[in-house]
């Protein structure tokens, strides 16, 4: 490992020995107030120590979306009938705010590539804005009510469920408001007064997984509206799916399980906590899921279900967020903290605030921490990123797309000549590798780009006549 030193060179300005020996005093003394400056910089920004807090008009029941600027954008609600859009500049003041009618309970504001932000309203209204507020567009559901969050795709398809006629349905609408297609989920009655709160995610190979909130299933279903498959649960669920490195995926439960899945739909393992797991597990680069339950505990579990350690947190309805070094972060509505945890469960540091956390902590671009309790957005002085892995924070991101990264061999045909052509599904603007094998024991890398787009086709010309040709597409999580 090499490092730059910088180094601050020293010159006498004049001949004389007095003159040499004022200007060291000067230095000395610039040097001291640089130390005494510096110092007190650090202890200002002791990890866990609040930068700033800024107010709502009202209760803030979503997670905070934070922009690549910095930009922090939350939802609030006064009651069933109306609700608050509020816009903080990364120093905390007030960009701006908009009322509307209908709750955002249970949803949050979600923002897109081109900074258009994307909201779900209790009144079955789903809409668009521009950075600035102002409306993009809207979609009027009369018949239905409590929309989800959406995720977003890498193409900038939206997907998000609606309660219809006591159904819940499954939302594809394209990134203009026109609707691609919608599919009501087999097997799900709602009664009147239940509420759909698992919110759709994507998968690295574009599935769609959506649990149901009303009865007891998990549902895949491909970008095109059609159903891979439907899993049963012991009881509803009102988690969303989340992924781990080789696509594993994890969803808590009501009856206090924390499955996980093959993407093919058959359940690999289940781990029982002591009450209901309502948010989404972390999961960290080493395969490491994270998640809080009722039962006041915050558990790590190896990527085959072992139970690594429980901390006594409290009781948890958000899920953690992961940084870079490996601390977790994870609020609890019993003791009204946000705890920052180590890697094996130590206790780092406590954030106390007057109400109880019922959301989760969101890691902005320059590691700020924010977290949401009653109807305060608190900014807190962090030491790290987010860690780059599968999901490392509700939503898997600080934007909230619900989409981990998209690294998927769509399909693959021989072409006359005999060479071979992929299908790649990608994430704009990552770096992937395209590797063969003969073998599936020794791998040769035939191609390495940054993607520019969400599909690509890449041509194998040293295919031809091969006996057997196996690929993979590698990326960082």
């Amino acid at each position: 490992m090499t490092g730059r030193v910088n180094t601050i060179a020293f010159e006498s300005a004049g001949p004389t020995t007095a003159t040499l020996h004022i200007h060291m005093k000067t230095v000395r003394l610039i040097i001291a107030v640089a130390i005494a400056m510096s110092c007190h910089h650090a202890l200002a920004q002791v990890p866990g120590t609040l930068r700033w807090q800024a107010a709502a008009p009202s209760r803030i029941y979503s997670t905070p979306a934070v922009a690549p600027d910095g930009t922090i954008y939350v939802a609030s609600s006064s009651s069933s009938s109306s609700s608050e859009l509020s816009v903080f500049s990364p120093q905390g003041t007030t960009n701006w705010a908009r009322s509307t009618s209908g709750d955002m309970m249970g949803t949050w504001p979600v923002l897109a590539p081109d900074g258009t932000i994307y909201r779900a309203l209790g009144t079955g209204i789903f809409d668009a804005k521009h950075p600035d507020g102002t409306l993009s567009w809207a979609l009027w559901m009369t018949s239905g009510v409590y929309p989800s969050s959406p995720a977003i795709g890498a193409d900038g398809m939206l997907y998000f469920t609606i309660q219809l006629n006591l159904r819940v349905t499954l939302f594809a609408v394209r990134p203009d408001g026109t609707t691609n297609w919608a599919r009501v989920l087999a097997g799900v009655t709602a009664t009147p007064s239940s509420r759909q709160r698992s919110a759709p995610t994507i998968g690295p190979d574009g599935t769609i997984y959506v649990a149901s909130s009303l009865s007891q299933y998990l549902f895949s279903m491909r970008p095109d509206g059609s159903t891979n498959w439907i899993f049963r649960l012991r009881a509803r669920t009102y988690s969303s799916p989340t992924f781990g490195p080789d696509g594993s995926v994890y969803l808590g439960s009501e009856d206090g399980t924390l499955y996980c899945f093959d993407p093919r739909g058959f359940k690999k393992w289940e781990f029982a906590a002591g009450r209901f797991v309502e948010a989404s597990p972390a999961v960290s680069s080493d395969g490491t899921i994270y998640f809080g339950s009722g039962d006041g505990n915050t558990y790590a579990l190896a990527s085959n279900g072992a139970k690594k350690w429980a901390a006594a947190t409290g009781g948890i309805a958000g899920s953690p967020a992961i940084l870079a070094d490996g601390s977790i972060l994870v609020g609890s509505y019993q003791s009204n903290m946000l705890y920052a945890l180590s890697p094996n469960g130590s206790n780092l540091w406590t954030f106390a605030t007057p109400q109880e956390i019922i959301t989760s902590p969101t890691i902005g671009p320059d590691g700020t921490i924010y977290i949401c309790a009653g109807s305060n957005l608190y900014a807190l002085f962090g030491t790290n990123a987010p860690m780059t892995c599968s999901w490392a924070m509700s939503r898997h991101d600080a934007q909230q797309t619900g989409r981990t990264t998209q690294r998927a061999i769509q399909s693959i045909s021989v072409l006359p000549d005999g060479n071979i052509a992929l299908n790649l599904g990608l994430d704009s603007g990552r770096n992937y590798t395209v590797e063969c094998s003969s073998d599936l024991c020794q791998w040769t890398e035939l191609s390495n780009f940054v993607s520019d787009t969400f599909t690509y086709q890449f041509l194998d010309l040293t295919a031809t006549n091969s006996p057997q040709r196996f690929y993979r597409l590698v990326t960082s999580p």
